[in-house]
């Protein structure tokens, strides 16, 4: 069994690469652990997401933003709190799934591009992952 048998992501976790079902295909695998951190931070991946919720009559909460997809699957699961978002009293909040997320690319040059012409990680909307609610 490969490190990452147990990840419910469809992205390896060790080096953020897209596998499906993780088919014993990374490269990473035996070797993880091995490499020096700057090695790992080279190998760190960065994903065009898209953001949404549906909040009923209140209206939709939306986002895109650009995340490390170990980043991503780590906030799958916890609470998110984006206040009044929608107006006094909206009081928009949840639990982050991975069907509010969608991948708009992968492309790596294309993220490192948007990100350096923008200036930014967060390009508009909201970005979930700076709402999460500290566990107590």
């Amino acid at each position: 069994m490969a490190h990452y048998d147990s990840c419910r992501s469809k992205y390896c976790p060790e080096c953020g690469q897209n596998f499906g079902n993780h088919a014993n295909s990374c490269p990473l695998a035996d070797t993880s652990e091995q490499k020096l951190p700057e090695e790992k931070e080279n190998n760190k991946k960065n994903i065009l997401y898209k953001f949404h919720w549906d909040c009923g009559r209140m209206g939709e909460v939306e986002g895109l933003f650009i995340a490390d997809p170990i980043e991503v699957h780590a906030a799958i699961g916890k609470e998110v709190y984006l206040g009044e978002v929608l107006g006094k009293h909206s009081d928009v909040y949840g639990t982050l799934d991975e069907e509010d997320l969608t991948v708009l690319s992968e492309d790596q040059e294309f993220v490192a591009k948007l990100e350096e012409v923008l200036g930014t990680k967060n390009i508009s909307g909201y970005n979930p992952l700076l709402y999460i609610e500290e566990e107590e």
